[in-house]
């Protein structure tokens, strides 16, 4: 299954901007800059707590990136964006994140002021099955990828394309989780100032 590419804006807003700055950096592995777009009180958190990562400062966050820089051999990180919701002072962004194969969700949080344009907080959501198996895997030596088998029977066939469709949907679901309630705050709250 394969969610459609987002289109990004021509004349991303100055917070947008940083963000996609932000994944550039992260793809390419550029810690040094990538800590120039956070304040100074930045901090990270990664959910479900269920996974036990603690929150996290700008340097332990950097040590943790580099971490999991130093897990992938350094290879370079594909980032495919999926959807974007932005609000003054607030941006979302569902992706998906290669080789490691991890959807997430980054809520990004900036500052006032002079920090306008700078990430103060990031939640991140992320899939904990997925990223579990990717840190216990990276954890053991490499061991060849077995081949997927294909379905040997039309029933087979018919109960992967039912697995796909319910996945599909799920993660419909999960944009409506996300982005339906806050939309429909954003129009509440523009209706009340009219």
């Amino acid at each position: 299954m394969s969610l459609s590419k987002y289109q990004l804006p021509p004349n991303p807003s100055p917070q947008l901007q940083v963000v996609l700055d932000y994944f550039k950096c992260l793809s390419r592995w550029d810690l040094e800059k990538l800590s120039t777009l956070s304040s100074p009180r930045f901090t990270q958190e990664t959910l479900p707590a269920s996974m036990g990562i603690p929150s996290r400062t700008r340097s332990e966050d950097t040590a943790y990136l580099k971490e999991f820089q130093d897990s992938l051999k350094s290879a370079p990180l594909q980032i495919q964006i999926y959807d974007i919701n932005e609000s003054k002072g607030k941006v979302w962004v569902h992706m998906l994140m290669n080789p490691v194969n991890v959807e997430c969700f980054f809520l990004f949080g900036f500052g006032v002021g002079n920090e306008e344009n700078l990430i103060v907080n990031v939640t991140e959501f992320v899939d904990s099955k997925v990223f579990t198996q990717m840190n216990s895997q990276s954890a053991q030596p490499e061991t060849p990828q077995k081949e997927t088998p294909q379905p040997e029977t039309p029933i087979e066939a018919l109960s992967s394309s039912v697995r796909n469709w319910v996945m599909a949907t799920a993660h419909c679901y999960v944009d409506m989780l996300f982005f339906v309630p806050r939309s429909l705050v954003y129009v509440l709250s523009i209706a009340d100032q009219k």
